[in-house]
């Protein structure tokens, strides 16, 4: 199978999934609908542009590579990718919610191609505040005890 058309199936699966759950999160009361909205559509932007770039994409940087060996790399960085949203799920209950994403923002960079370790770390650091606001001091919503709170005993 050509890469290009492995990664339409995926661009489309995703799009499929971002479009279904921004119908379901449509049912929510107005007050709880608008972040889910908010992040659905964006996400079915983003899986949309994928798409059509996948579409829109020559063939000509596609035969200067083997076919078997693309597919294959991008199967593998799916499945790696796959792994560890497992894994970041899995985690948030032990570690917490905070410090899950703090770890698993650089293990995405770094899976996903990306080697600068400095931003992605800044990034992450950035993006964790941002949602830490975000949960606690603007929705108030608990999220599970930090792992470091529970060993010191302030939770």
């Amino acid at each position: 199978m050509k890469s290009k058309i492995f990664e339409g199936i995926l661009a489309a699966l995703v799009l499929i999934l971002s479009v279904w759950a921004f119908v379901e999160s449509t049912a929510y009361s107005k007050a709880s609908a608008f972040m889910p909205l908010a992040v659905l559509g964006l996400a079915v932007l983003l899986a949309g542009s994928w798409l059509a770039e996948v579409a829109l994409r020559g063939n000509a940087a596609e035969g200067a590579q083997d076919e078997g060996s693309e597919t294959a790399a991008y199967l593998a960085r799916f499945l790696t990718l796959t792994v560890l949203v497992l894994l970041y799920v899995s985690s948030i209950r032990w570690l917490g919610f905070f410090t899950a994403t703090l770890c698993v923002i650089p293990a995405f960079a770094y899976a996903s191609g990306f080697r600068d370790l400095k931003t992605a770390c800044f990034a992450s650091v950035a993006f964790t505040s941002v949602l830490f606001g975000i949960f606690n001091l603007f929705l108030k919503v608990p999220l599970p005890a930090e792992l470091a709170t529970r060993l010191i005993g302030a939770e």
